[in-house]
């Protein structure tokens, strides 16, 4: 397989690998020779929707997707250009729990999309009150996470001023290859609210073996081979 400069092989899904060789009889020889990019999806940015009295499901960053899928031995990669896998998406920000003093909760900020050949969407604020969405991914860098302008909370309680309080700024999404970063805590009061801040998304393989053995030369992959 020739993949020559300029030309991109991706996936819209984190669920399937960019490239597939498909499963070969025992003895054949492969040949994928790439000077084009070879690219998981980047994982979607954490926020904090669907969130209740007990969980928050969604405030961890997603795992970008594999690049590069083994399903047989006796492959040979010589690879002059890129191959990545999908960066993961930034972990959402903690929110400000509604048992500070000034009684208000804030959702958390979304965390930034990863990098991938389809880039990683930005986790949204969760809330109607709350910190800023995450940003997407581009190609090779991972989105920004959402910042909490606009989210703090002063209040005064008999002539006792209280805060400034803020919910977590979200984490950024991974650059190709790369995790995410966790989101933020809040700050300047413990969090009692559920969502506490997301961790970061792990990155996609590079390469996923599943056991079999290959040859690789030439330019380094970005991010894991895993087996």
């Amino acid at each position: 397989v020739n993949i020559a400069a300029g030309v991109t092989i991706g996936s819209t899904s984190t669920a399937t690998a960019a490239l597939t060789t498909g499963p070969f009889a025992s003895g054949s020889s492969i040949g994928i020779n790439n000077a084009g990019r070879i690219a998981g999806k980047g994982g979607d940015g954490g926020d904090d929707t669907g969130h209740n009295l007990n969980n928050c499901p969604n405030k961890d960053g997603k795992q970008g997707g594999n690049a590069l899928d083994l399903q047989c031995s006796g492959v040979t990669v010589t690879n002059s250009g890129t191959i990545g896998g999908g960066g993961g998406g930034g972990g959402a920000g903690a929110e400000l729990g509604g048992g500070n003093p000034c009684t208000a909760f804030r959702a958390g900020s979304g965390g930034g999309g990863g990098a991938g050949s389809t880039p990683g969407a930005g986790g949204s604020n969760g809330a109607p009150k709350g910190g800023k969405a995450g940003n997407a991914g581009t190609a090779n860098a991972g989105g920004t996470g959402g910042n909490t302008a606009g989210c703090v909370v002063n209040c005064t309680i008999i002539f006792v001023s209280f805060g400034p309080y803020t919910p977590g700024s979200g984490g950024n999404g991974g650059a190709l290859g790369q995790p995410g970063s966790a989101g933020a805590t809040a700050n300047g009061f413990v969090d009692t609210g559920v969502c506490t801040q997301g961790a970061g998304g792990a990155a996609g393989c590079a390469i996923k073996t599943n056991g079999n053995a290959y040859t690789l030369s030439g330019t380094a992959v970005l991010g894991p081979v895993c087996p």
